[in-house]
């Protein structure tokens, strides 16, 4: 299986993560801000596109941002690329 990566966003990661640090000292990395429970993965009905959903875990644990991206797969090769990144209400 090949991965190939597509850097598309609405609007520029560095101006969404300008805007996250302002509220947040960080993002944490830790065995427990990787767990499960942070993350889901749907399907669109329609399109058959998997749409996942990683919460990021800061360190006052607030968990209010995520990032959302689009996960296409054909069988052979799939494809991911960043829908969203903000605020847990996008």
């Amino acid at each position: 299986m090949r991965a190939r990566h597509l850097p598309l966003a609405r609007r520029p990661i560095a101006q969404q993560a300008e805007c996250y640090y302002d509220t947040h000292a960080g993002i944490r990395l830790d065995p427990a801000a990787r767990a499960k429970h942070h993350t889901e993965l749907q399907q669109d009905p329609l399109s058959g596109d998997w749409l996942l959903t990683q919460t990021l875990v800061d360190r006052d644990e607030l968990n209010d941002w995520q990032l959302l991206w689009m996960v296409q797969f054909d069988g052979q090769t799939f494809s991911m690329h960043l829908r969203d990144f903000g605020p847990v209400s996008f």
